[in-house]
């Protein structure tokens, strides 16, 4: 199995470039699993449920994040509508 792992995409010009680059990347690479970290991906500090769906449509089989990524309320609320999204582990129930 091959997987991929892309960290921290930092705001829209990151965003941009996944979705750009990814699908082709992983057919040229044979990628199997493609996980990414969402954590800032509307800039500084946080990620909205667009920006998530998003990097879902550049590609990416999971999203990942931090303490960051959970700043805004429809990314908590994305956590109850799949299971694409990974909790961070200083998130609190």
């Amino acid at each position: 199995m091959r997987i991929l792992a892309i960290g921290d995409v930092f705001g829209a010009a990151a965003q941009r470039k996944l979705r750009d680059t990814l699908e082709k990347f992983k057919k040229d690479n044979k990628i199997d699993l493609c996980i990414v970290n969402g954590e800032n991906a509307d800039g500084a500090s946080g990620c909205e449920a667009d920006s998530t769906r998003a990097i879902f449509g550049a590609g990416a089989d999971v999203v990942t994040g931090g303490n960051h990524s959970m700043r805004y309320q429809s990314m908590k609320e994305m956590l109850d509508e799949t299971d694409r999204v990974l909790r961070p582990a200083n998130f609190s129930p």
